[in-house]
């Protein structure tokens, strides 16, 4: 789940690309109003959103699963074909139910407040308490380690949290540093709950886990069951990096690639009961693993092993060390002292001499006994070979017996590297696979979104267009309805010959040149009333209404006063003088032309 790098993100850290199919900015979901992107992957998105009844900051994680579901032009999220369908809807119930589960745990100290779960659009979503604070990647990328004391208040409400959710028949199944996060005082908050998707992934007989590899189990990348143990891996793996300053080693490498213990690379800077914890739960086995955290805790009260000088101190020394033999006398043989303690050594044989001796005496004195003495020396003669013959047949029984044992033992050693080899390959191969879908899918959904975007901008753009369109027809229809108009009411003012003569000569007084008064409106005096009419704010249509007439007039009263006094002096005798004479024979000059 994404709520790690959400959280993240929410603490001012690198920006996410959103997914095509994400929900824009500023969209409602009931009460709440959608934000940036904080975090995503394959199954889900999660949002920053604001609560607009509670006026509060929140996260909302949106179930989408990118292989099995997308989203229609209208939100709805719909799964892409009928094989999806039952999966989409089953981890969907999946999804509500964790989230309904992990609201029963509010209040309790290192998890996530759940403040909501509804349906919309055809799909779930989550809705946690907005923390503030950074990510503990975050905080390893900057420091590499955490000291000690920072551990001393991270460990513990996290062991009491996970065991919280497993008492209530939940696991996490994707506990990695970037999915804790930690306030100003170092207190951690658990986030990032993957069991939905391990759950949907193990429904298709795909691996549970695809991200944060390095803190995952090996039972994550197969079909292996999964239980408190992978979760107490996942913790492990993470204490690891705290102490160490580096990731663990993949769990499906760890064969080929050995990981150094705790014990070893933090040795002397942290307590050994912490790290002997940490090994203990990263184990390679899910059943070399405790079962549950209370099995873990013990572990991390082991105390450290006390040196030779602390033990003789304590007198534990010589409870674990032999006693040491006295050295062999001046007097003794060299060989003496170099011989197998299991030979008989030269004393015994001394005391058996001499004890033969006397019984070779006292047979003499009485010869009765000389059978029971024969009997006995034959005896004695037998147990010596025993000490020279049956004893190095024994040792040789022995050691063929220990090699077989050996020999029993690393082949069973072997043949159990070869089944973990075998489920680390198919978990690799399985892990291939998956990636190669999710690859294809990624680009399969962009390239859709793509199209889909493509769509919409050109139906966006013809929408547009048609709009356009319909607004310059309106405006030309309009246009056309306050010509007539214009061209009514002109025509309702009656002007004369020498009424359009004056207006021409107002117009170019004005700036408008009619170029010639003529005394008719052509072309040329309509386009320069439509001009002057648009300077005044009027509808420029050409044709001059009264008001427009009058005012016309006033502005260019001096004007027409110099033409009406022109006029009249050199108009009216020349009018008189034209006035026999016929129409061809007068003047180009003064004969009627449109302008």
């Amino acid at each position: 789940m994404p709520d790690d790098a959400s959280l993240a993100a929410a603490a001012g850290h690198a920006t996410v690309e959103p997914r095509p199919d994400a929900l824009k900015s500023g969209t409602r979901i009931w009460i709440y109003r959608i934000g940036k992107v904080l975090g995503q992957d394959a199954f889900s998105i999660t949002y920053a959103a604001r609560d607009t009844v509670a006026e509060r900051d929140v996260t909302v994680t949106e179930y989408l699963p990118i292989e099995a579901a997308m989203r229609t032009s209208d939100l709805t999220v719909v799964a892409r074909s009928t094989r999806w369908m039952d999966d989409f809807r089953w981890g969907r119930d999946f999804f509500l139910a964790e989230a309904r589960s992990l609201a029963g745990l509010a209040g309790t100290a290192g998890i996530a407040h759940v403040h909501d779960c509804l349906e919309a659009n055809g799909t779930a979503y989550r809705v946690i308490a907005r923390l503030r604070g950074e990510s503990l990647a975050t905080r390893l990328a900057r420091q590499g380690t955490l000291p000690p004391k920072a551990i001393d208040r991270l460990l513990p409400p996290l062991l009491g949290a996970i065991e919280k959710m497993h008492e209530r028949g939940l696991l996490h199944l994707d506990i990695q540093p970037s999915n804790i996060m930690l306030d100003v005082e170092g207190r951690p908050t658990l986030t990032g709950f993957g069991a939905t998707q391990a759950a949907l992934a193990a429904r298709r007989g795909a691996p549970t886990m695809l991200q944060g590899t390095r803190y995952a189990a090996v039972e994550q990348f197969s079909d292996g069951q999964t239980g408190a143990f992978t979760d107490i891996y996942g913790l492990a793996a993470t204490l690891y990096h705290c102490v160490t300053g580096k990731a663990p080693v993949p769990a499906i490498k760890r064969l080929a690639e050995q990981l150094a213990p705790a014990t070893q690379r933090a040795a002397g800077r942290y307590a050994h009961g912490l790290l002997n914890g940490i090994d203990t739960g990263l184990a390679f086995r899910s059943t070399d693993r405790p079962a549950s955290i209370a099995a873990w805790r013990p572990a991390f009260d082991a105390r450290q092993p006390a040196g030779d000088a602390d033990m003789a101190a304590s007198g534990l020394l010589a409870a674990v060390r032999p006693a040491p033999q006295p050295a062999p006398s001046a007097a003794a043989p060299a060989e003496a002292a170099a011989e197998p303690a299991a030979a008989p050594s030269p004393a015994r044989h001394r005391r058996s001499r001499s004890h033969v001796s006397r019984l070779v005496a006292r047979t003499r004195r009485d010869p009765a006994p000389a059978a029971f003495a024969g009997m006995m020396l034959l005896a004695m003669a037998i147990g010596l070979a025993g000490g020279y013959v049956l004893r190095p047949m024994q040792d040789r029984a022995e050691a063929a017996r220990k090699s077989q044992i050996d020999r029993v033992r690393a082949e069973t050693q072997a043949r159990r590297q070869q089944q973990d080899m075998a489920v680390v390959r198919r978990a690799a191969e399985s892990e291939a696979r998956a990636d190669a879908e999710i690859s294809l899918l990624v680009r399969a959904a962009t390239v859709e979104a793509q199209e889909a975007a493509a769509r919409r901008a050109a139906e966006e753009a013809r929408l547009v267009d048609d709009a356009k369109a319909r607004v310059d027809a309106e405006q030309a229809q309009s246009a056309a309805s306050d010509r007539r108009q214009a061209e009514l009411a002109e025509s309702s003012l009656g002007l004369t010959a020498r009424d359009r003569g004056r207006t021409q000569v107002a117009l170019t007084a004005l700036g408008f040149d009619t170029q010639g008064i003529d005394e008719a409106f052509g072309p040329r005096t309509r386009q320069m009333i439509a001009l002057w009419q648009k300077r005044q704010g009027a509808p420029d249509t050409g044709f001059l209404t009264a008001a427009q007439y009058a005012l016309l007039q006033r502005q260019a009263t001096a004007a027409l006063a110099a033409y009406d006094a022109e006029e009249a002096a050199t108009r009216k005798p020349r009018r008189a003088e034209l006035a026999d004479t016929p129409n061809s024979a007068r003047p180009a000059d003064v004969r009627p032309q449109q302008q």
